[in-house]
């Protein structure tokens, strides 16, 4: 999908009960918006699943350009790779086994919910995330620098301690404590406990196989939203 003119580009693709996706999807429009919409087909929940049978599904969302997550569930066993902005709706659900990095100012807005085994990682200790609700936020945090911004908007913060040798901080109010430890590489933390997995994740250079299916239909077409 190629935009023209003057307009920001909006694109709003909508999928209905069980719908998987397999491929790289490029968003190159400034100020432009991919809006992925899961929603029930009567008899399915809404559940859009970036599948990664061969290590090679991924979505970049570029600097200047938003990739909103709407509907039921969006499942990513993929990677979201986010120079721009990606927002999690409130009343929806990323779930999955797959990774959102965030690099070069990158911004994760969580308004819903995200799953145990979805990993945000800050690449370059220059992204943003913002999470309105931390008792639906279970997702692993990785640092690969040392640093990372956070906004807890649903905590009042009473004491901050953060140590870059160990790492290690936590966040207190009067009834609310969230204790964290943040490690580099390949050290993966919650914002409750910490646990340590490795996993591989696609590159925007790594070539795919491409598939975009539903119950109905099947395409090999690869995509991208660009504005020229």
């Amino acid at each position: 999908m190629v935009g023209s003119g003057t307009a920001p580009l909006e694109v709003v693709l909508r999928s209905e009960g069980e719908t998987t996706f397999e491929n790289l999807l490029y968003l190159l429009a400034p100020h432009g918006t991919l809006t992925i919409d899961a929603q029930p087909d009567g008899t399915t929940a809404g559940n859009f699943h970036l599948t990664n049978p061969a290590d090679s599904t991924l979505i970049l969302v570029s600097r200047e350009s938003t990739l909103n997550l709407s509907g039921e569930t969006i499942t990513n066993d993929g990677t979201f790779e986010v120079d721009g902005i990606v927002h999690v709706d409130a009343g929806t659900t990323l779930a999955g086994a797959g990774f959102v990095v965030l690099q070069a100012g990158g911004k994760l807005f969580v308004e819903g919910s995200v799953g145990t085994d979805q990993a945000v990682k800050f690449d370059d200790g220059t992204g943003l995330l913002r999470v309105a609700h931390t008792d639906q936020f279970d997702a692993e945090i990785e640092l690969s620098a040392d640093s990372g911004r956070f906004d807890l908007t649903d905590i009042t913060v009473g004491s901050v301690k953060f140590t870059s040798g160990s790492s290690s901080g936590d966040f207190g109010t009067a009834s609310t404590t969230i204790s964290f430890n943040l490690a580099v590489a390949a050290t993966r933390s919650r914002l409750g406990s910490a646990t340590t997995r490795s996993r591989t994740r696609p590159r925007t250079s790594t070539a795919s196989r491409s598939r975009i299916s539903t119950s109905a239909t099947r395409s090999t077409s690869p995509t991208s939203i660009r504005r020229r």
